[in-house]
């Protein structure tokens, strides 16, 4: 990994962390997108990213949890295995952004919180978690209903962070430093 990569890497883990943690504003799917434009080349790095992620943030919670500063803990079952997976599933949609084109950007930043608010919520609802509603069709479309609050939460914070991120990126690229001869 590259110099320039590994310190990307970095800020966007601490970052990471420190927006969920202080602010409860998630930036967790816009980090997998950007992950997937920004590591298309390197796949393993751009699924990793967001697991890393979500894994350091979930640590802090977990500490400030043990010490009663927090009131629920950052590891809490078979679960968390599943959004793991889904969060680092979403680089995927990060790869249609990589040549880092306006409307991929937005279409991705868009298409990222839609497929997690249908997959997490169906697994909500397979499962019998949240308010337990019958697996029967009229139960999958109220645990929907149920995760809409959510859904604006993860919509908004994706356009937002992914606006910072991927604006960085682009505005790193442009502001390169003048060589002179």
């Amino acid at each position: 990994m590259k110099k320039n990569s590994f310190i990307v890497v970095v800020i966007l883990i601490v970052a990471t962390a420190i927006f969920s943690v202080v602010l409860g504003f998630s930036p967790h799917i816009a980090v997998a997108v950007f992950s997937g434009a920004l590591f298309a080349s390197n796949k393993k790095l751009a699924f990793m990213l967001p697991i890393l992620t979500m894994l350091f943030s979930d640590v802090v919670f977990q500490v400030l949890y043990l010490t009663g500063k927090n009131t629920y803990p950052g590891f809490y079952g078979i679960d968390q295995l599943i959004n793991y997976l889904m969060i680092a599933g979403l680089a995927f949609i990060g790869l249609y952004a990589r040549g880092f084109k306006l409307t991929n950007i937005l279409a991705a930043n868009v298409a990222a919180p839609v497929v997690f608010f249908l997959v997490s919520n169906f697994f909500v609802w397979a499962t019998f978690g949240g308010w337990h509603h019958p697996l029967t069709f009229s139960g999958l479309m109220a645990c929907y209903v149920d995760g809409i609050p959510f859904f604006w939460k993860y919509l908004g914070s994706t356009l937002v962070f992914g606006t910072i991120f991927f604006g960085a990126a682009i505005l790193s690229k442009k502001l390169q430093p003048i060589k002179v001869k």
